[in-house]
């Protein structure tokens, strides 16, 4: 858990895990930088501003728990995954683009440079997950898939330890060498940053 003012340290931005609306509580200050949230996002407004707050406030993570939080079968992201899978995914996938570009569009025109770091990483955590999801609708070569835990490993190797890092490189590589493989545990569950 971190506190603080997470912008411009590249470690806690990819840290910073964006957490659901019932847990949620901001400034009003804060708040009115962010609004309006765009329509498109109505469903996921709480992505939209735990996303961005990030960059105009400090946050304070609280150890202890204020509420329960209910996860449901209809849930889009978290959860186990049921139902129609490749519809689900879809819309999934559609929802976090659309997180990703306002969030991105949001930066851009308030002068963050979304190209470079450690801002370009901190959106990259979408596109991670897109793929992901990519992948159960569509299983992808060898070389996709390599160059997805290549680049995964690349960003996130500063929060991991030497070992913990080697063995992510190890697993790009078996990753081209292996191909990818369906894993026979629920999708997302553990793999959504929304």
């Amino acid at each position: 858990m971190i506190s603080g003012h997470l912008f411009p340290s590249r470690k806690q931005l990819l840290s910073y895990a964006i957490y659901p609306t019932s847990t949620l509580a901001f400034r009003v200050t804060a708040l009115r930088r962010l609004l309006p949230v765009p329509t498109e996002l109505m469903f996921q407004a709480d992505a939209y501003l735990a996303g961005l707050i990030v960059f105009v406030a400090a946050v304070v993570a609280l150890r202890e728990p204020l509420a329960v939080y209910r996860i449901h079968g209809k849930n889009l992201f978290g959860g186990q995954q049921t139902g129609a899978l490749k519809t689900k995914l879809e819309l999934r996938m559609n929802t976090r683009k659309a997180i990703h570009d306002r969030v991105a569009e949001w930066l851009s025109s308030n002068s963050y440079d979304v190209e470079s770091e450690p801002i370009s990483s901190y959106l990259a955590q979408w596109k991670f997950a897109q793929a992901c999801d990519r992948f159960q609708i569509e299983e992808p070569d060898r070389w996709t898939y390599f160059r997805h835990l290549w680049r995964e490993a690349r960003v996130y190797g500063e929060l991991r330890s030497p070992r913990h890092r080697l063995a992510t490189y190890a697993n790009a590589l078996a990753g081209l060498v292996g191909g990818y493989q369906r894993q026979n545990t629920p999708t997302g569950a553990d793999l959504s940053w929304t």
